[in-house]
């Protein structure tokens, strides 16, 4: 068992290694280079580092933590949406759990099954949401209560024994590789300054997978260069993924020049809004292409197209980054193809009368 301070980029996170496992966790604590401001933010990072050594100790002994237990399940979810964006299911339950009788003060070391249940229906019937919509937010409780567990904050995980909320089957829309050739030669429409950029970016995560969030904030010391791979820290996860570069991959960020390994390697794409969904539309349009573009399409593209050749299951999962091969077998079900080609497969047969 250990837990140490780590900095990256000038923010402080705590590496835990606990019962075989290794977990990262944000303090929420960024170095300014003031020298006198530094030394406090570091005292403070230890402060937490021996606090949450003590904690895993006392797991280790058979004891919860019995003062964070008592911290309230909303308090809990709060401080674990600390760094993460806006519209992330961790931040965005936070308004139905309020609304919720008794939701926002109910502490985390008393929710039961009983409990998740009766949240579960709330969802569903009184918050006006989407079927998919109460499954996102409940599956933000079930996190807190997966991490509340493994950070022995509570003896055990009351969600196990409790169904999931089931999501009808969507068909996820994809793009064929003929269709990304297709935009691959269709100009961006209307001379747009980041026209170029989001072109470029949109292709790559066709061939890589990656969320707009992680097309964002991928920097160059992200970029392996043998052998040529990302290797990257997932923003909505935090878990790793490793995504070997194809040679057309390598085409689309391969500029030839000198970077320092914080340079983003799309710079004009930080900073951009949901704007970048309309021009993506625009050039859909442009190109005839009947599927409404949008990010999330690219990696959808990305998934179904190496399965459709040949990838199996359990490497398409890793290079998602999913934590959950469930969570990947939703695009083994999207293409026709891969059904059609192991139906045709079988042996011809001729029936003699």
């Amino acid at each position: 068992m250990s837990v140490k301070i780590r900095e990256k980029k000038k923010r402080l996170y705590l590496d835990v290694y606990h019962q075989g496992a290794r977990f990262y966790i944000s303090l929420g604590i960024t170095l300014s280079g003031d020298k006198l401001l530094d030394k406090n933010a570091w005292h403070l990072a230890e402060i937490c580092r021996a606090e949450r050594e003590l904690q895993l100790v006392r797991g280790d002994w058979g004891f919860a933590d019995q003062l964070t237990s008592k911290m309230t399940l909303y308090k809990f979810l709060q401080d674990m949406g600390k760094g993460r964006t806006h519209t992330d299911r961790v931040r965005t339950v936070l308004p139905c759990l309020e609304k919720f009788p008794g939701g926002a003060t109910v502490p985390i070391g008393k929710v039961n099954e009983s409990w998740l249940r009766d949240f579960q229906n709330f969802l569903l019937h009184d918050c006006g949401l989407s079927v998919s919509t109460a499954s996102c937010y409940e599956q933000a409780i079930r996190m807190a209560l997966h991490r509340a567990t493994r950070d022995n904050v509570i003896p055990k995980d009351p969600s196990k024994n409790v169904k999931m909320i089931q999501v009808p089957e969507t068909n996820k829309p994809y793009l064929t590789m003929e269709e990304i050739k297709k935009l691959a030669m269709t100009p961006f429409p209307l001379q747009e300054p980041l026209g170029d950029t989001i072109k470029r970016a949109f292709i790559f995560a066709c061939f890589v997978g990656l969320r707009i969030s992680d097309l964002k904030s991928l920097t160059w010391a992200d970029i392996n260069l043998n052998p040529l791979q990302i290797i990257k820290t997932q923003v909505k996860t935090r878990n790793p993924v490793y995504i070997p570069l194809n040679a057309s991959a390598w085409a689309l960020i391969n500029d030839n020049q000198d970077h320092k390994p914080d340079d983003p390697v799309f710079p004009q794409l930080v900073g951009t809004s949901t704007y970048t969904i309309l021009l993506l539309k625009k050039w859909g349009r442009a190109t005839n292409i009947t599927k409404n573009l949008s990010w999330h399409v690219a990696r959808h593209s990305f998934a179904t197209n190496t399965l459709e050749n040949g990838a199996d299951l359990f490497t398409v999962c890793k290079l998602l980054g999913h934590s959950r091969l469930q969570t990947t077998q939703v695009y083994a079900k999207v293409t026709d193809r891969l059904r059609r080609s192991a139906v045709e497969a079988l042996p011809e047969i001729t029936i003699t009368q």
